[in-house]
């Protein structure tokens, strides 16, 4: 009998790039983001980087109480990022990577976990097709996903900042979503790599782990990831095969199908398949 060590991936990213630099085999299963308008995970017991204890401006080696973060560039709210909180109704400060000298001129962050996770989430603010995460176990590389359909996978009910006060609604034109990457079955993340392709920004705030895996908390309720599932990738050294299919998923949680925003569960299994090469659409760099 083949054992998989499997990981579970949320928030739709529909473009996966899984890849094994040993004899290693992973199991990824994608799934939607939480609902239009959360700026938080829905899990329970996890702890959250808001980097609200930063100043505005470049760090190096910032230690957090999630992990270390070797470079960091750190924006006060604005209409691209910030989510809100009581301390900060009208928005808080968030982070960015970005070759960009407007936006910190970093190309690459990379955070160490303090120990290793099953689950990591963040918000993703002013999405656009240029956003890479890459995640690793150890020195070995285990997903890579970029942001270039997702713009288009999630519905309209995504779009404009969803914070209260001044930047409510603003940047009309772009997505804002809660990601969500569960490990199950052993699987575990100990570094996550932000990038960017091209001369944007990847806005992202409330950085949030777990080291328990979906099911072993003992306050997590039902027996469904949140989320919806999208798609299934099985990855034994670099060679990868897919599944659409819910009912053919082998991840050994339940991750039965649920109602989905609009355009709705089919839609988004159609829009999640992977393909040779995606167009990347360049945007104004944002100030």
């Amino acid at each position: 009998m083949k054992i998989w060590n499997k990981a579970v991936v949320g928030a739709g990213l529909p473009m996966l790039l899984a890849t094994a630099a040993s004899a290693q085999s992973f199991n990824l299963v994608m799934t939607a983001a939480e609902n239009p308008g959360a700026t938080n995970s829905s899990l329970a017991d996890t702890t959250v980087e808001t980097f609200n204890s930063l100043s505005v401006g470049d760090h190096t080696n910032y230690s957090s109480t999630i992990g270390q973060y070797n470079l960091l560039s750190v924006l006060g709210a604005n209409q691209y990022g910030g989510a809100a909180d009581s301390q900060n109704p009208n928005g808080s400060h968030y982070a960015v990577t970005s070759e960009s000298s407007s936006l910190g001129r970093i190309p690459v962050t990379t955070l160490t976990f303090n120990s290793d996770i099953a689950y990591f989430g963040l918000w993703w603010s002013a999405g656009d097709p240029q956003n890479v995460l890459t995640f690793f176990n150890g020195t070995t590389q285990v997903a890579q996903f970029t942001t270039a359909t997702l713009v288009n996978l999630l519905p309209s009910t995504y779009k404009a900042n969803p914070t209260p006060g001044t930047y409510h609604g603003t940047d009309g034109g772009e997505k804002f979503a809660f990601l969500n990457f569960y490990g199950v079955d052993g699987t575990t993340f100990t570094s996550v790599k932000f990038s960017n392709l091209g001369s944007s920004g990847f806005e992202n705030d409330n950085n949030t782990v777990r080291q328990a895996a979906f099911g072993a908390d003992p306050n997590d309720t039902g027996t469904t990831l949140p989320g919806i599932p999208v798609e299934e990738v099985l990855s034994t050294n670099g060679v990868q095969s897919i599944i659409t299919n819910p009912n053919n998923f082998q991840a050994n949680v339940d991750v039965s199908l649920s109602p989905a925003p609009e355009p709705g569960v089919s839609a988004l299994l159609a829009l999640g398949g992977l393909g040779g090469a995606w167009m990347l659409r360049r945007r104004a760099v944002k100030a």
